[in-house]
């Protein structure tokens, strides 16, 4: 098996950061490397300069998407005026009808959070809880609300990749991976 340094040179890391700009998935990147899927977000998790690479490749593909999508609705295509709006201005442009409550108004405070003690990623077996956690910790609940909103592919993608962690950490007997 290869170790971390001799994969994870200056070079590879702009390699990884033009692929991820290319629109390669964590899975693709990994077998471009010649590592397992689950290496590969372990080692994202614990290099900053891995992490970065993914970060700024995937951004540059995202604006290149957002600029080609707001071209093509302001030269008019419906389709494309359609998803804009409905994702600039979910309020006004949202599918389904308005639903009316009726009944009293709860005025009592509301539950503003609950601290409770994280088990060590070793120990979680669902995916979602994994990805949650992993981002809030880099950056924090509010961000992780607002970047899971408007990056649900992206979103997806890093729960599949732990779950792939997951069922390779159970494949070895539970330990971590």
């Amino acid at each position: 098996m290869a170790k971390k340094a001799d994969i994870l040179t200056p070079e590879n890391i702009l390699r990884v950061q033009g692929w991820a700009r290319d629109g390669l998935t964590l899975e693709e990147i990994a077998q471009n490397l010649d590592i397992a899927l689950s290496t590969l977000c372990k080692w994202k998790n614990e290099e900053k300069e891995l992490s970065e690479a993914l970060k700024i490749g995937r951004d540059v593909a995202d604006r290149v998407i957002e600029n080609a999508l707001y071209k093509a609705a302001a030269e008019g295509n419906i389709t494309a005026q359609i998803f804009w709006l409905k994702n600039r201005k979910p309020q006004q442009w949202r599918d389904g009808k308005a639903l009316e409550i009726a009944g009293q108004l709860d005025t009592s405070p509301p539950i503003i959070g609950v601290n409770f003690v994280s088990p060590d990623d070793s120990e979680i077996t669902n995916p979602y809880y994994l990805a949650e956690k992993r981002i809030k910790q880099e950056h924090g609940r509010e961000w992780f609300e607002r970047w899971k909103q408007n990056n649900l592919a992206a979103y997806d993608e890093l729960v599949a990749d732990c779950q792939a962690e997951i069922d390779a950490r159970q494949a070895e007997g539970g330990a971590a991976v």
